[in-house]
C-alpha cells in the first residue's frame, strides 16, 4: 500500500497539523473497516467484471 501527505499549508499551524500526520499508520482492523465500507459494486459498464466469473477472461476491460 502506497499512501502520501499533500502539503498545502496556509498557515503555520496547518503546516504543523500536517507534518504531525507523519508516521502514523492504521491498525489491521482499521483498514479491513475501511476496505469494507468502500467496497461497493461499478456502475454499468463496469459490473460484469466484479459479479460474473470469468467475463474478465474473456472479455478484457480496455487499458
Amino acid at each position: 500500500m502506497v499512501s502520501s501527505v499533500i502539503i498545502g499549508a496556509r498557515t503555520e499551524e496547518q503546516l504543523r497539523q500536517n507534518l504531525g500526520a507523519v508516521g502514523w499508520e492504521l491498525t489491521p482492523d482499521q483498514v479491513a473497516r475501511l476496505d469494507a465500507a468502500s467496497a461497493v459494486t461499478p456502475p454499468y459498464p463496469h459490473f460484469p467484471y466484479y459479479r460474473q466469473p470469468g467475463f474478465a477472461r474473456l472479455s478484457p476491460p480496455a487499458v
